[in-house]
């Protein structure tokens, strides 16, 4: 019973997706005539316009075995929905409704148990194809009427609503070049259903033919469904290479409609032959280097034609004038038209987002300017290191220097941290504090030394990398760093601890960050 209600549920879910494409009209009234508890002598309600309305009551065990047959006649191959309603939609009082549709020989052809939800039976719902003779009988009992003999659990009152589905013909039309109006051939383009503006969901795809051409048609093998209704829809185009993808605006189909789109446009992929720009401080306004300290990093973020969502398609140091220049992404693909940021992030500053800017077909090579990144008011540097560690392990002691980079007089916090990867495990990592946190108290321009060590033991892994990190923070709010620093890394080997390069620094670093 379980599965047959997750199917049901399912079955409702999919349902869910039709959208209708206009208010339904009102429903015409009927009410139950009994008796009508056989299949072969069902109440006839011949070819009532639809959508209709029955009202009917149960009468079921162990007074009087009760269940309710209504035939209908329909057009041949339409789709229609039956719902039987009860108490949990407030249209009747039957609690847990149980719905069949037979054939004019009496043949089950679809049964819905009602779905449960927060502790309520729900109503039971049939979405099915009238047959080739046009008749359709709707069995409307209650749960467990496996055989629809009125062995339900329960009776009372309820209410069955039979609509049409507003079907379709077609949809068609040429995708062309919007520049040429020559035919695109080669493209998938994908018809999507719309719900509320939200084009989510595929109801079927086509592949353009040499003159252009494509056609979402019902029994063809362009569509999921063997039916197409009426409701909102786009087309999503994957052009072939040379052109940029895009989707449609939504567009509306009617009941019985075969919508020609004419012409669909997709235009040539217009391609931009450089970004460029500078990274400078933002009080000094001199430039930031990417191939020594600050180490200035820039990574080139493309953004979505709506929206703010942006991805980085490409990153690069700055050079030893502060200045970049992208002409294509990390895969080596050529730069395209479109929208764009850049973000920038350097050593002892704050990472600097510039707003999004559009690069147009007629902008060949865009230049983003100068971007200012704003540097911490503490400046942190490594004084001096502890250099290498012989194999059996001993104190790495270090000194770190502290500068007051602002105008006024400053008292802060410092403190340092050890970031260990791999200490048990490879690729585990483990912080600790190197000391605890001093107070500094500098006059503009002074600086001050701070000394610093933490033990490095031998029995650690073999290729267990050690980085320390130093911070400041101003009293007045201890949780914002004013001054950041990585000081330096070490590494240990067969023969003990061995330190980094500058260079190795900063790409354990920026591998450990990328692991993030």
């Amino acid at each position: 019973m379980i599965q047959v209600r997750l199917l049901r549920f399912l079955s409702a879910s999919v349902f869910a997706l039709a959208v209708a494409f206009s208010a339904s009209p009102a429903r015409a009234q009927v009410a139950e005539a009994e008796p009508n508890n056989a299949c072969l002598s069902a109440q006839n309600l011949g070819s009532a316009a639809l959508p209709l309305s029955v009202s009917g009551d149960l009468a079921t065990p162990p007074t009087t075995p009760d269940v309710d047959y209504y035939r209908l006649n329909a057009t041949p191959g339409g789709r229609i929905i039956v719902r039987q309603r009860g108490a949990a939609s407030n249209a009747g009082t039957l609690q847990d409704p149980y719905l069949g549709v037979f054939n004019s020989s009496c043949m089950l052809l679809e049964y819905a148990d009602s779905d449960y939800d927060s502790g309520n039976w729900l109503d039971a719902k049939i979405e099915t194809s009238v047959p080739e003779d046009g008749v359709l009988v709707i069995a409307a009992s209650s749960a467990y009427d496996w055989q629809f003999l009125g062995n339900g659990n329960g009776d009372g009152t309820y209410t069955l609503e039979v609509e049409k589905v507003a079907l379709a013909e077609a949809i068609g039309g040429r995708l062309v070049d919007s520049k040429t109006g020559l035919p695109v051939a080669g493209a998938w383009v994908y018809l999507q259903g719309c719900q509320n503006g939200d084009c989510w969901y595929s109801i079927g795809f086509s592949f353009t033919s040499a003159d252009g051409l494509f056609r979402f048609e019902p029994g063809t093998d362009t569509m999921w469904d063997n039916i197409l209704r009426a409701g909102d829809y786009a087309l999503s185009i994957n052009p072939p290479e040379g052109y940029m993808a895009r989707q449609t605006p939504i567009f509306s189909l009617a009941e019985g409609q075969d919508l020609d789109l004419g012409n669909v446009t997709v235009g040539p992929v217009t391609l931009v032959g450089s970004i460029t720009g500078r990274a400078v401080d933002l009080n000094t306004r001199q430039p930031l280097a990417g191939t020594v300290a600050p180490f200035t990093l820039v990574e080139l973020e493309e953004c979505a034609t709506n929206g703010t969502y942006c991805s980085v398609s490409a990153s690069q140091h700055a050079d030893a004038q502060g200045s970049f220049r992208f002409e294509s992404t990390y895969y080596g693909y050529p730069l395209r038209t479109g929208r764009y940021r850049v973000r920038i992030s350097a050593d002892q500053y704050s990472s600097t987002v510039s707003p999004i800017f559009s690069v147009t077909e007629d902008q060949e090579h865009y230049n983003a300017g100068d971007i200012a990144l704003k540097s911490f008011p503490v400046r942190l540097t490594l004084a001096s290191g502890c250099g290498a560690i012989p194999s059996q392990g001993g104190s790495c002691a270090f000194s770190l220097r502290v500068t007051n980079g602002g105008t006024a007089p400053l008292k802060a916090d410092t403190w340092t941290l050890v970031n260990a990867i791999g200490v048990e495990v490879p690729g585990e990592t483990t912080k600790f504090p190197a000391g605890p946190s001093r107070t500094v108290m500098l006059a503009p321009g002074a600086s001050a030394t701070l000394a610093y060590s933490f033990d490095a033991q031998a029995s650690l892994l073999d290729g267990t990398t050690i980085c320390a990190r130093a911070y400041a923070s101003d009293k007045k709010d201890s949780f914002t760093p004013i001054g950041m620093h990585d000081l330096f890394c070490l590494r240990k080997v067969a023969d003990g601890f061995e330190p980094f390069t500058e260079k190795e620094k900063r790409e354990a670093l920026k591998n450990e960050k990328a692991k993030d």
